[in-house]
């Protein structure tokens, strides 16, 4: 299972698992050419090294897949999804990033843009 996989299967029902791959593919659609992964390799199993070297100490950029994501959810204001659907969207990337890592660790701090 690749990192998208198991953070799907950890949710606790099919409703939920279809509808937080729905989201999510709709986000990785719209922000996938901001990431580089290499031709080949499996571009969520990518994205949970990338974030694993993202918030290292001494990382050169460690808000990088933050400011993506809140680029996103700026373009989302732009769409006609109800500003409650807009939190839905923004809880499942969330979502996804918190469980990218073990611990929690691949969470996304977004307040820390402000």
């Amino acid at each position: 299972m690749n990192a998208r996989e198991r953070w799907l299967a950890s949710l606790p029902s099919m409703h939920t698992r279809t509808y937080y791959a729905q989201v999510f593919d709709i986000f990785w659609s719209r922000v996938r050419s901001r990431y580089s992964p290499p031709r080949g390799m499996d571009s969520f199993d990518w994205l949970a090294e990338h974030r694993r070297l993202e918030i290292k100490r001494g990382s050169l950029d460690p808000l990088h897949c933050e400011k993506i994501v809140a680029l996103w959810i700026e373009s989302l204001k732009e769409t006609d999804l109800a500003p409650r659907s807009r939190t839905t969207y923004v809880r499942v990337v969330s979502s996804f990033f918190r469980h990218l890592l073990a611990q929690k660790r691949g969470r996304l701090r977004l307040r820390d843009l402000s």
